[in-house]
């Protein structure tokens, strides 16, 4: 019986010891190189004179790695006398279990005053979702709705 005991206590520790996670880089190894498409349409209202429109479109990718783990990449659009100042990082998942899905985390700032080069910040957004290993998304977003506003889409692969 002792023998019978002893036995099954050493089979039950093999399995623990199997369970445990040999750890998390494996799962993000390897470098991802991510292609972002990003278009605004931004506009800045001049009643009674004629409103300012801007379609800015861009590609970009960015290279992440286990080394670099996280980049952020900057676009500028300007309509007038507003400007739209998008910040994209783009990083691997940290949940364990994300395989090759990437974190994709959005920062946008709307500034509003005399020109493009302003410091009038009249609002600050924060968008995040997630890319699918070996997939794509997309997300799309309101900076500010009223007379000067802007939209934003961004396309990530």
């Amino acid at each position: 019986m002792k023998r019978l005991v002893t036995l099954v206590l050493a089979t039950l520790g093999a399995a623990a010891v199997a369970l445990v996670p040999a750890g998390t880089a494996s799962a993000h190894a390897g470098t991802h190189v991510v292609s972002l498409d990003v278009e605004m349409t931004i506009k800045d209202a001049d009643w009674p004179d004629s409103d300012d429109y801007a379609y800015p479109k861009w590609k970009r990718s960015v290279t992440i790695s286990e080394a670099t783990p996280s980049r952020t990449t900057q676009f500028v659009g300007c309509a007038d006398e507003v400007r739209v100042v998008l910040d994209v990082t783009v990083s691997h998942n940290p949940s364990p279990f994300a395989n090759f899905d990437v974190a994709i985390k959005t920062r946008t700032r709307f500034y509003e005053g005399s020109s493009c080069n302003t410091t009038d910040l009249e609002v600050t957004t924060t968008r995040n979702f997630v890319v699918p290993g070996f997939s794509s998304a997309t997300d799309s977003w309101v900076v500010k709705s009223g007379d000067d506003h802007a939209s934003l889409w961004i396309y990530a692969r």
